[in-house]
């Protein structure tokens, strides 16, 4: 009969309503209605995918980078340390060192032969410059002793010249690829950057504070969940009032 008829979808309506309620209660991320929550436009499963799989990328490369640049820093180190080593036995006789006594004594001599030989001015910070607090001719002296030493220890100390300078150009080379690392490090910031601002974009409009893609995956999954039991609620509702009506028509 229609009275048992109405009952039965009166009993029906409860229990979707009450499973709506509790489905909604347990819903994190959310304090609205089941109506409101239809409402939302929600992204897309592909749309999260989609970021997810690009903030996974970044994560992967950010671990590469900092993996790479401690292995840099380590040989930085380590390349640091073998040049201090070869340096503390006295200066290194390199080619570079040896140019820069010899210009350093050339320089002395134009500085004599311009104020005692030619009778010129020279002012005292040209002076100071090259000898310091000492005596002209003893900074002179000091200069070629200095520019002949590294000159013969060029054979006397050809492995530790060569040690040197491998270990130079291994550092120089290392140094090269931490600017370089450091530079991929930024673009892949600011990469970080545009991920943030385009997954805020697609949650913006939603009414939801959004967590990590792995948080939200889980989140719409329990969404979709309660929007089945609103449905289901909806359409109890729709059989009750149905049921209702033709109770009344009886």
């Amino acid at each position: 009969n229609t009275t048992g008829r109405h009952a039965q979808a009166k009993r029906a309506l409860e229990q979707a309503e009450d499973e709506l309620a509790a489905a909604l209660s347990s819903l994190g991320r959310w304090s609205l209605s089941a109506d409101e929550l239809a409402k939302r436009p929600f992204p897309t499963s592909d749309a999260v995918a989609r970021l997810e799989q690009i903030l996974e990328r970044i994560g992967r490369e950010q671990q590469t980078q900092a993996e790479k640049r401690e292995r840099l820093l380590a040989q930085q180190r380590d390349l640091e340390g073998e040049l201090a080593a070869l340096q503390a036995a006295g200066e290194v006789p390199t080619a570079d060192a040896l140019r820069s006594a010899r210009n350093h004594r050339d320089d002395g001599w134009r500085l004599i032969r311009r104020r005692y030989v030619e009778g010129a001015e020279v002012p005292d910070p040209v002076v100071e410059e090259f000898a310091g607090d000492t005596d002209v001719a003893e900074a002179y002296e000091g200069a070629v002793h200095h520019a002949d030493f590294l000159a013969d220890g060029r054979e006397r100390e050809a492995d530790r010249i060569a040690r040197f300078a491998t270990a130079t150009g291994q550092l120089e080379k290392v140094r090269a690829d931490l600017a370089a690392l450091q530079a991929r490090q930024g673009e892949i910031e600011q990469q970080r950057i545009a991920w943030d601002s385009d997954w805020a974009s697609l949650w913006q409009d939603t009414g939801v504070d959004a967590g990590t893609p792995a948080d939200m995956r889980e989140w719409m999954a329990l969404k979709d969940q309660v929007l089945a039991k609103y449905q289901a609620a909806r359409t109890a509702r729709s059989a009750e009032q149905d049921a209702a009506a033709e109770d009344r028509q009886a």
